[in-house]
Parts: C-alpha cells; sequence; structure tokens
C-alpha cells in the first residue's frame, strides 16, 4: 500500500516536533515537510492535493481556516482551544482536529476517517516458533519479534503494540493476533490490554512494565509476573 503523504504547518515547534514522531511511528504515512510558516506551507502544499496536511488554526499572516479554504487537500487542524475547532467543521475537506497537548491515540483516533487508510485487512497471521509472528499484508510479509513486545493494545479495528523502542500499528482487532500469541509468553490483563509476561516488573496494584508503563489490570483478570507464577 503506497504510504499518505503528510505535511505539518504549526509555528509551535514543540507541537511540531511531537507530531513529526508521531508520525514516523505510523508505517502507512510518511513526512513529506514541516513548515512554521503558512504561507511558504500553501506554496508547497499546491504542489500536491494528496498530501495529508495537519494543520495549527491560529497561524500569522494567513491562519489556518484560511489556508483550508484555499486547498483541496484532506486537513487535520490543530488547536489549544476546542471552541476554535468548531468553524472547522464548515469546510467539507476538514477530517477532524486534534487538541493541544496532542497524545499519539488522538492522531490515530483521527486518521480513521480517512476510508483508503484502513482499507485492507491483515491476513495469515501466525507465529513463528517461539521468536516472532508474522503477517502478510498487500503481498508484504512482516515480522515482529515476540521478545521485543512489551503489550498490545486494541483499538477498535487496529491494535497498537508497544515494543522497546517503538510503537507499531496493526489494522487488524486484537482477538485474531491473541490466537497466535503463546500463551506461555503473553496474557490478557484487561479487556483491551495483553501484556508480554516477561515485561512486567510489578503486579502488586498496577500492572508496572518495562518502559514505565502502568496499566489497571480489569477485575475480570487474575495478572501476576513470571517471578511469582502466571495466573489469568
Amino acid at each position: 500500500m503506497e504510504k499518505i503523504q503528510c505535511v505539518i504547518v504549526d509555528d509551535e515547534l514543540s507541537i511540531l516536533k511531537t507530531l513529526k514522531r508521531f508520525i514516523q511511528q505510523i508505517p502507512q504515512l510518511e513526512l513529506a515537510a514541516t513548515f512554521t510558516d503558512s504561507v511558504e506551507a500553501l506554496e508547497f502544499i499546491r504542489k500536491s492535493d494528496e498530501y495529508l496536511i495537519f494543520l495549527d488554526i491560529s497561524m500569522d499572516t494567513l491562519s489556518g481556516l484560511d489556508l483550508a479554504k484555499l486547498i483541496p487537500n484532506k486537513v487535520v487542524f490543530i488547536t489549544g482551544h476546542a471552541e476554535f475547532a468548531l468553524e472547522s467543521w464548515k469546510l467539507d475537506n476538514v477530517l477532524g482536529y486534534l487538541t493541544k497537548p496532542v497524545f499519539f491515540e488522538d492522531i490515530v483516533g483521527v486518521l480513521k476517517r480517512l476510508s483508503n487508510f484502513w482499507h485492507s485487512d491483515y491476513y495469515n497471521i501466525q507465529v513463528n516458533s517461539d521468536k516472532y509472528f508474522s503477517y502478510k499484508h498487500d503481498d508484504v510479509v512482516s515480522k515482529i519479534e515476540l521478545d521485543n513486545i512489551i503489550y498490545i493494545e486494541a483499538n477498535n479495528n487496529y491494535t497498537t503494540f508497544y515494543l522497546e523502542g517503538n510503537v507499531k500499528i496493526v489494522p487488524v482487532a486484537i482477538w485474531d493476533i491473541e490466537k497466535s500469541l503463546p500463551k506461555s509468553k503473553f496474557i490478557r490483563i484487561s479487556k483491551s490490554v495483553i501484556a508480554n509476561t516477561n515485561k512486567i516488573i510489578d503486579d502488586s496494584k498496577e500492572v508496572i512494565l518495562l518502559g514505565g508503563f502502568s496499566i489497571k489490570p480489569g477485575k475480570a483478570y487474575k495478572v501476576k509476573s513470571k517471578k511469582s507464577g502466571l495466573t489469568s
């Protein structure tokens, strides 16, 4: 599947850097350019109406709303004030908006509005020995090392893999992935989360995982680390 080319337009450098980092973590996206000046951005964006634009509403000289009116591109607005976003829904090319501070889950939720972004199903998911599992998508086989997984989390029809040093999004339900995971290494700790038992550091109250992740277990699930013995 061809990657979606993205352009970020925001005069706040911290937000720009955060969005850049998030986009680099999503395999279906590719960053084409970033701008802190909306006029310069407009000149670049006019090269292609295929760019997906992450656009700050409050920009000097040319506001985000005014810029969006000049282009046919799909736009995701960024704002520090949710009330400003109400005006944005009057434009046909707006997918949604992100409120500052921007979180990874927010950007994924908005991107689901792109019908061609999640159009393909993953299939042929299988575990190869105890080292990794593979899946085939658009005739491309990808692998994820089991030992690299800290935990995976369900978000509607896609699953987020929290790996050591990386995050990977797979547009397939967690239920299908769970069938392929070895039960000796993975345990469901809530309705939406499956954890690698080797990455559980503490399970006395909340489940503390490698990397500082803290997850509150569901009432219907009993969680014990490898050290104390695993139950479910």
